[in-house]
């Protein structure tokens, strides 16, 4: 109880130290001195968004308050009330309002008051020179677009229509609504973008996906969008081609598993790290490595794909430097190191739950092989 009332009377004596100090030191106006008048900077243009609910209202307000950046000073120029209204405009076509109409209530200097309306096309221009005060967005963001129908044609041998149409957001299942139905241009050539990384990554590296509307109902606000597929040949690992010689220490990792395979992306780069691996573990830290595949004729309709595989060490000598080579062991940090050059993996000496560990020999520095 003592010891609690002394360790309360101490803070005490502390803060009040601290809030003498603030009182009496350089940074604050000392005791019978006049505090100096602090300059003010003019306050910025102001902006206000409304029709988006009171939400999206301050978080789009605080979006173009940020996005906007020097162009909002103490007052808005022509240029800037136009890029605030785009780029609420891009916001809204986010969702798949497509047709939004915001109309703008713009205070100027001189306190005069300018009304505008702007549509999906911007095609309105605003009177130059301008100095605005203020500026008030209204919105009225019209018919949201979804997707009615996603016809895809093409590319049965890879992938199953109605799986290629999920990448679209358009499906059966509880876990296909209407926010994932959303339609805008961006959206649509984003999905088919990444149906066509799909598409190579099963080894159709020369397939294409190409969408369009098909048809849009304005009033409604339903699209149907057209995907056509083209797979091409599927590319087949034929011969893979190696270095004749390598660098002293240095195994070459065989490859042989890849041939008849299918290239795609992912195998070329656990290729390069398998390479590159080889050469780390000889004592190489630095290398450059080059998997590269070498098309060849049609056949059955796949394509044989020769690959060249290559790797060079930056340097000729060995670097002894020390890298990580081992976790966490427990819940205590162990530090693994693997000496470059020397093959072999070494752990540095750290007390752990069980205590000191006295396995292996102990080397220089404190290091002890595995």
């Amino acid at each position: 109880m003592k010891a609690a009332r002394s360790c309360l009377v101490f803070h005490r004596r502390w803060l009040g130290a601290l809030l003498v100090g603030v009182s009496l030191g350089t940074g604050g106006p000392s005791i019978g001195s006049a505090a100096e008048p602090e300059s003010k900077s003019p306050a910025l243009a102001e902006i206000a968004v409304d029709g988006l609910g009171w939400w999206d209202n301050r978080q789009m307000r605080l979006a173009l308050q940020r996005l906007l950046g020097e162009a909002r000073g103490p007052t808005m120029r022509a240029n800037a009330v136009e890029d605030a209204v785009f780029l609420l405009m891009a916001a809204i076509a986010e969702d798949g309002y497509l047709q939004p109409t915001i109309g703008t209530r713009i205070t100027l200097e001189d306190g005069r008051v300018l009304e505008f309306e702007f549509d999906h096309e911007l095609r309105t221009l605003l009177p130059r020179p301008m100095a605005a005060t203020r500026l008030e967005l209204e919105v009225d963001d019209g018919v949201r677009f979804l997707l009615k129908e996603v016809l895809v044609e093409g590319g049965d041998e890879a992938m199953d229509p109605e799986m290629a149409r999920l990448y679209f957001g358009f499906g059966e299942g509880l876990l296909v609504g209407a926010t994932d139905r959303v339609y805008n241009p961006s959206k649509a050539r984003t999905s088919a973008g990444r149906l066509e990384d799909e598409l190579r990554r099963r080894g159709f590296a020369e397939a294409t996906v190409l969408q369009e509307v098909a048809s849009r109902d304005d009033e409604k606000g339903e699209v149907v969008l057209q995907v056509k597929i083209t797979l091409g040949p599927k590319w087949r690992i034929g011969e893979i081609q190696v270095p004749e010689s390598t660098p002293p220490g240095v195994v070459w990792p065989n490859l042989d598993g890849g041939r008849a395979g299918v290239w795609h992306g992912g195998w070329q780069q656990d290729t390069a790290q398998t390479v590159r691996r080889a050469y780390y573990q000889a004592g190489y830290p630095d290398v450059r490595v080059r998997v590269e595949p070498m098309p060849g004729g049609i056949e059955g309709g796949s394509r044989q794909v020769d690959v060249k595989v290559d790797g060079r060490a930056v340097g000729s000598a060995k670097s002894r430097g020390v890298a990580l080579s081992l976790g966490s062991l427990g819940c205590f940090s162990a530090s693994g190191y693997r000496v470059y050059g020397d093959g072999r993996d070494y752990a540095r000496h750290r007390v752990s739950v069980a205590g000191p560990s006295t396995m292996g020999r102990e080397f220089a520095d404190g290091l002890r092989e595995l």
